[in-house]
């Protein structure tokens, strides 16, 4: 009764020891608490059992687990040794792979806390979690994931679908930068791939905003769906591919069947939402795709005017879609309707700029040269544009020639003699009343302007200010370049001084009214002194004023040019100016202290200015005093006379006349697009003061008769080389890279069938294993079991009959009785008693020997594996 007893306590410790082994979860990475973190408050809210179960998990990761422990990690080895468990791989090298981590240095991943949530509160969830939230945040390359551990962790209960507090599983970290086997392995064992966490963000939105064509493939193939929408911003994976310039991803959606027009919260299109966020690549793939560039969302804005603000070269793509050519019929077409705001009895109010306003305010002379923008600007100009002009220009001509009579006819000192000089006094009351209507009106477009602008940018902010809620905590850069995109609004200035002409009206306005009221005073005060200065101050002022006539004249495409060229060279002369005055200044006073004032008897230096009009004379190679100069001072005269000559007339002057020679040509070789420019500022500033009448009929004529505008083809025009050279090349680019995916396709297949043949193989193999195993195992059982027996019978010294023949009690004290298996009969005789317990027959043994190593170590711990 001992000896069974003895035997079952043994084999209760056994069993013991084996659950023990069984519910160890982390054999290889033991729990780390920080300090704060959700794991630490997880365990505090949940009492001491938590604790136990974590400190009997530390101790039985210990040394006495060596060898189980190696077995485990040696059969986890054999087991993935075919699968690819670390970060994402890329074509390119080492150098791909350091662009990469550069660009999605911002993107954290998931986070190593556990979701608050009651039902994912247990230690293998958190473990789960925090074991990827430990790789997210590893700089080393070289990292792998244990797929042997996440197995342990998943065995233990850890749910595969558990989130961190953001919403995100394990499979939104691994379809950010992990090799997609990884989530061949997950998915597999239960990962939802449309799971989505709290912004409505699904592993698919993660994969292609990470431009990963691998992994979309994967989760694809597995069930992804691909127009999945995030939480109330209400985008797809395609809208995800596009914000974050992922080309590759992009193509892949767009070959999988996504709507390459769906439209987010706001009705943007993936190429809006790009173009927005100043992704000219992917732009530019989804408009070779044929996402349509002139589309509008909810609040009026184009992708098209946002291309021209960002990126001009994308916006010229965006335009040729505006533009068709019929051959066969000799006729082309312009969507000049694509290209105006939405129409007045559409009751909508659109502070959204147009595709022409923005090319003027950012002077894109590309653009305007391009043919829907200059046949636009012609239709304007045809409907109200030439009229304007002409009206503008009569009415700044007799603005100028009433100052100019007014300004020829003054006497010193002023004296009116009526009726004779009635004329005169009704001509200098219209010019003040004229003076203060232009006032008035330069008054009401600052102000317009003013307006127009803050509506701009309040509309703006705000349209910004919504995308806000959507920015992710893990994804930092998507709120750093909003708040950019705010503070570079919040710089911004209305744009009416950014013409100078506008600075040029007010310098006109004011110096006439200065010149009026000196004017006044001088009629009721007898002073000849002001009589003069007014006369002089007014010649000066009647200069500019007809210099004010060039405003007016530069929409007519035949002299804007000109005017831009005279303002260009009035800055190149500014410049050489001050370059000038460097060397001019010293000299002025060498020339003094040597021949000027006191110390000196030339005539032409005896005052400062006329010394300084001598040596600007002598800048010229004009005349001037050298005899006098040398009878002075013979070794000054020529240090002086030589040096100066040489930096003034010969560097100072002909660097102005290389500068200006340079902006002449630069002028002239854009000379087209700079007339056309000029008028379209005209144009609009025309358009901004018409009646709603007139802007009625402007749009009757635009949808009428330019929705298409069909024109006559002269089938004689050819575009330029360049431009069929060009996009011959961008052909031959795409079809290689379409030929090189194929390849790869190709590759991958077969490399995936061979790795299916093989694994088909390790199954049968490791099943054939198993049953061997299996069958040592039983007839290792076997043989405990008559060691046990014979031990037994050694023990026993008393008893037995004659012959020294006994029998032995029945060996299994627990459990079933014992019964020999099929397999083991011949190679184990034995005879059977009536109880069903084997009889051994045999001599008695006198001794009782001790028994082998091998007996004791098979009773106590049992056969190993």
């Amino acid at each position: 009764m001992s000896s069974s007893a003895d035997n079952g306590q043994a084999r209760n410790s056994k069993k013991k020891k084996k659950k023990g082994k069984v519910g160890k979860v982390f054999p290889m990475h033991p729990v780390i608490i920080q300090t704060g973190s959700d794991q630490e408050e997880l365990l505090k809210r949940s009492g001491k059992g938590h604790k136990d179960l974590l400190e009997t998990t530390h101790k039985r990761n210990s040394a006495a687990n060596v060898i189980t422990n190696y077995q485990m990690v040696k059969k986890g080895v054999d087991k993935f040794k075919n699968l690819k468990c670390g970060r994402r791989s890329r074509n390119g090298g080492s150098t791909g792979l350091r662009e990469d981590a550069k660009k999605y240095t911002l993107v954290r991943g998931i986070d190593a806390s556990i979701s608050p949530d009651p039902l994912s509160a247990n230690v293998a969830n958190a473990e789960l979690i925090g074991y990827f939230g430990h790789l997210a945040t590893s700089t080393d390359p070289n990292i792998s994931i244990d797929l042997e551990y996440l197995e342990l962790i998943l065995s233990r209960g850890a749910d595969i679908n558990c989130t961190d507090k953001y919403g995100q599983t394990a499979l939104h970290e691994i379809s950010r930068t992990w090799d997609p086997d990884v989530a061949v392995f997950m998915i597999e064992r239960g990962s939802n791939v449309n799971q989505a966490d709290l912004y409505g963000r699904t592993p698919l939105h993660v994969a292609a905003a990470v431009d990963f064509p691998e992994m979309i493939k994967v989760l694809l193939e597995n069930g992804a769906y691909i127009e999945s929408l995030t939480e109330k911003e209400m985008q797809s994976p395609l809208h995800y591919a596009a914000r974050n310039d992922a080309c590759e991803s992009l193509r892949l959606l767009l070959k999988k069947g996504a709507q390459l027009h769906i439209r987010d919260y706001k009705g943007r299109t993936p190429l809006l939402l790009a173009a927005e966020l100043d992704r000219s690549e992917t732009s530019n793939v989804l408009l070779e795709m044929g996402a349509r560039s002139y589309d509008v969302d909810r609040t009026g804005h184009t992708a098209l005017q946002v291309m021209v603000t960002k990126m001009p070269a994308v916006a010229k793509e965006g335009l040729n879609q505006l533009y068709r050519c019929d051959r066969a019929n000799r006729k082309q077409y312009y969507d000049l309707h694509l290209l105006e705001p939405l129409p007045l009895d559409s009751g909508i109010e659109v502070p959204a700029r147009t595709v022409l306003q923005s090319i003027v305010l950012y002077n894109q002379l590309e653009l305007i040269m391009h043919p829907v923008c200059r046949q636009l600007v012609e239709a304007k100009w045809e409907k109200f544009g030439r009229n304007g002009a002409f009206k503008q220009l009569a009415f700044n001509l007799l603005f100028i020639l009433m100052w100019t009579v007014l300004a020829c006819s003054l006497k010193s000192p002023f004296e009116y003699k009526f009726p004779e000089d009635i004329w005169r006094l009704i001509l200098e009351v219209c010019g003040g009343l004229l003076t203060i209507y232009q006032i008035v009106l330069e008054l009401k477009e600052f102000s317009d302007s003013k307006k127009k602008f803050i509506a701009w940018r309040n509309w703006r902010i705000t349209e910004i200010e919504k995308d806000f809620k959507f920015c992710h905590p893990q994804w930092p850069q998507e709120r750093q370049y909003l708040d950019q995109e705010v503070a570079e609004i919040k710089e911004q200035a209305p744009s009416y001084f950014a013409d100078k002409w506008n600075l040029f009206d007010w310098l006109i306005y004011i110096s006439l009214l200065i010149v009026t009221l000196l004017h006044v005073v001088d009629i009721f005060v007898d002073a000849s002194g002001l009589s003069t200065a007014t006369q002089n101050i007014f010649a000066i002022v009647i200069i500019f004023v007809w210099l004010r006539l060039m405003k007016s004249v530069r929409a007519f495409v035949r002299f804007g040019p000109f005017i831009v060229m005279l303002g260009l060279v009035a800055s190149d002369f500014g410049t050489f100016l001050y370059l000038y005055g460097n060397f001019y200044i010293p000299y002025a006073c060498a020339f003094w202290m040597t021949y000027g004032g006191n110390n000196g008897t030339i005539p032409s230096m005896q005052t400062v200015d006329q010394l300084m009009y001598s040596l600007f004379r002598i800048t010229l190679v004009d005349e001037y005093d050298y005899d006098g100069m040398r009878q002075e001072n013979v070794w000054m005269t020529y240090i002086l006379l030589v040096t100066f000559l040489m930096i003034s007339a010969i560097l100072c002057i002909n660097l102005l006349i290389a500068m200006l020679s340079n902006t002449f040509q630069r002028v002239y070789d854009n000379a087209t697009a700079i007339a056309i420019m000029q008028q379209t500022k005209i144009i609009l500033s025309i358009e901004d003061g018409l009646g709603k009448k007139t802007k009625r009929k402007y749009f009757d004529y635009i949808r009428e008769f330019c929705s298409p505008q069909s024109l006559y083809y002269d089938d004689d025009m050819t575009s330029e080389g360049g431009d069929d050279l060009k996009k011959m090349t961008f052909q031959i680019k795409d079809s290689l890279e379409e030929l090189d995916e194929f390849i790869r396709e190709e590759q991958h297949l077969a490399h995936n069938g061979n790795i299916s043949g093989l694994r088909a193989e390790i199954e049968d193999l490791k099943q054939k294993h198993e049953e061997g195993l299996k069958k040592v195992n039983n007839d290792l059982k076997v043989v405990q079991e008559l060691l046990k027996a014979v031990l037994e019978q050694r023990s026993d010294r008393g008893g037995g009959g004659d012959g020294g023949i006994r029998t032995l009690p029945t060996l299994s004290t627990h459990g079933e009785p014992y019964s020999v298996p099929t397999g083991n009969q011949s190679s184990v005789p034995q005879v059977m008693m009536a109880t069903g317990s084997p009889r051994f027959i045999g001599r008695r043994d006198t001794g009782t020997p001790k028994p082998s190593l091998l007996a004791e170590d098979s009773i106590d711990g049992g056969p190993i594996g």
